[in-house]
């Protein structure tokens, strides 16, 4: 009982989403926490069991971590691109040097 009345008080920020996702303890969340979640989000649309609002979440999450891990491929791929053309500098300024 007191475990429900402290997460009543607790704010989306209280939560650490991304770290529930990973391990996978969503589930173990009541109602009105997994609300939190989908209202802040816009997710929810009319009633949902739990089970339901879980799954949403995990889309979500799971979409948004797909995302950080692309993108930082893209800036690893732009970031070996940008080396690649300042060691072609360096090798054609030695060339013109010699």
């Amino acid at each position: 009982m007191r475990k429900k009345q402290e997460e009543v008080r607790k704010t989306y920020n209280d939560f650490d989403w991304v770290q529930m996702f990973h391990e996978g303890t969503k589930s173990k969340l009541t109602a009105p926490v997994l609300t939190l979640f989908l209202d802040k989000h816009r997710l929810r649309h009319g009633k949902m069991k739990n089970v339901e609002k879980v799954n949403t979440i995990n889309t979500c999450l799971a979409n948004s971590e797909y995302h950080k891990v692309h993108q930082g491929v893209r800036r690893d791929e732009d970031n070996e691109i940008s080396d690649m053309k300042t060691v072609n500098l360096m090798v054609m300024s030695q060339m013109i040097s010699i």
